[in-house]
Order: structure tokens, then C-alpha cells, then sequence
């Protein structure tokens, strides 16, 4: 499976990098859900701007405390034109 976004997350910020060679990420729609204890507390659809090799910091709400675990979730899809 390609990967063409790596996606980390440090303190509330979710670091979205674009492993393309010459597509920026704004052709595409990217989605992150952030996720405890198995219930979806954020959701957001959105276009980011990222140039080939660069990366973009997002501001997330980390959850402080979690019973089961907490994690995000990134999905990159075609945009509809």
C-alpha cells in the first residue's frame, strides 16, 4: 500500500507531512477524527495547502485521560470536482 502523507502527532498539534514528488495536498481532501475510549470526540474535513516534501501543523485537542486509549485517525480521499 503507498503512503503519500505521514502524519504524527506532538503535544495538540497533528503534523501532516506530503510524501508526494510533485502534488500538493490541496488536490486532495484530508479528514483526521480523534479517538478515545472507542467514541469519536473530533471530526474534521478539511484541504490543506502542503507542497510536495513539506509539512503543515494542525491544532488538535489532545483528551488528558483515557481508560481503553486514545488515538487519531488520517485519511487522505480524491476531491470532488
Amino acid at each position: 500500500v503507498y503512503q503519500y502523507i505521514k502524519c504524527t502527532v506532538d503535544n495538540n498539534k497533528l503534523i501532516v507531512k506530503n510524501l508526494y514528488d510533485f502534488t500538493n495536498l490541496k488536490e486532495y481532501t484530508f479528514k483526521y477524527e480523534i479517538v478515545s475510549d472507542g467514541e469519536i470526540l473530533c471530526s474534521e474535513t478539511m484541504n490543506v495547502d502542503v507542497e510536495p516534501k513539506e509539512s503543515i501543523a494542525i491544532d488538535i485537542k489532545v483528551p488528558e485521560k483515557c481508560r481503553l486509549g486514545a488515538f487519531v485517525n488520517c485519511y487522505l480521499y480524491n476531491s470532488e470536482n
